[in-house]
């Protein structure tokens, strides 16, 4: 998704908006939502199976890759440590 959203520069940006409740009339609300309702369909399986937090939802990782994104799109790909930032998110900080 994290290329999807990254894919034209300034994209992150309407992306997040138009999947905001307010911008339904957005002609990107509805690839956001449909992007936001399949990630909710792999987390609740991904949760059932205890491989995602229960607090998580699908917005919430819509947020985290818009985020990523945008720092892609607003730093260039080169300035970015795009690996060490998805560990982080997908492994937490803390030593194990």
């Amino acid at each position: 998704m994290e290329d999807y959203i990254s894919a034209y520069n300034g994209l992150p940006g309407p992306l997040v908006a138009a999947a905001q409740e307010g911008h339904k009339d957005s002609p990107l609300s509805v690839p956001c939502t449909t992007n936001i309702e399949t990630t909710n369909d792999l987390l609740a399986a991904a949760q059932k199976n205890g491989h995602a937090r229960a607090s998580v939802t699908g917005n919430d990782l819509f947020n985290v890759v818009a985020s990523t994104a945008w720092l892609r799109s607003n730093c260039g790909v080169a300035d970015v440590p795009v690996e060490s930032m998805r560990d982080i998110l997908t492994n937490g900080y803390n030593e194990s």
